[in-house]
């Protein structure tokens, strides 16, 4: 199928000499359609702004350097100056390179649903007086750190015969797999003689571990006294 001719008859250009200038009507297709109009101005660094609309429904406003919103400066305190409105799908806001950061007296965040704060690295929630969790159901998961009752210690010796205040006084809330090195120190100066076999020994058969895994289990343990 031939493409459709370009009409340049259309196409309207009142150029307001060589930093500014408005375009209708012109028939170049892009991602999203021709555009019906544009407003463009450039400054003396090649530093470009432009205001879009396109037969396909995108409006765009493009800066080059830093775009400002202002607005309210004549209104009364207490009232919203700037709107944001979705009718039927999302907003978005990306920094790909940078942060996203919003100052103000009070933020407020409400959600008919779901509130999901997801993040690749940390999350950390700092209040100067009070942090408050209001729910029906309050669920903490984790393997280390003084907000899980059992922590990755405390399950490895859950139901073998080692005192949970020893295991918590070697391998304690912040302790994980990658230092378990720490615990014999603190087994050594709390116990003696061949305790680590034993211990090695009840976690085995307390946990069902069998084969080459209890063997490497008991291995590491023994190694502790």
């Amino acid at each position: 199928m031939a493409a459709k001719p370009k009409n340049y008859n259309r196409r309207v250009i009142d150029s307001r000499g060589a930093h500014f200038r408005i375009v209708s009507g012109d028939p170049l297709v892009g991602s999203t359609g021709a555009e019906v109009c544009k407003v463009y101005a450039v400054n003396d660094n090649d530093d470009s702004f432009l205001i879009s609309h396109s037969q396909g429904g995108l409006s765009r406003i493009a800066a080059e350097k830093t775009l400002e919103v202002r607005a309210g400066d004549k209104n009364t305190p207490h009232i919203i100056d700037i709107r944001v409105s979705a009718a039927n799908g999302d907003v978005t806001i990306t920094a790909t390179n940078g942060s996203v950061r919003v100052n103000a007296k009070n933020i407020m965040m409400q959600a008919t649903q779901d509130i999901d704060l997801h993040a690749g690295r940390n999350v950390n929630v700092t209040a100067g007086q009070r942090i408050l969790y209001k729910a029906n159901t309050v669920n903490v998961e984790g393997k280390r750190g003084n907000g899980i009752v059992n922590t990755f210690g405390m399950k490895m010796f859950a139901g073998s015969f080692v005192p949970g205040d020893l295991v918590e006084s070697a391998l304690g809330p912040f302790a994980s797999p990658s230092i378990l090195g720490i615990g014999k120190a603190a087994f050594g100066a709390a116990t003696g003689g061949n305790l680590g076999g034993f211990v090695a020994d009840s976690v085995i058969s307390s946990t069902g571990i069998g084969g080459v895994a209890g063997g490497a289990v008991k291995s590491v343990l023994g190694g502790f006294f």
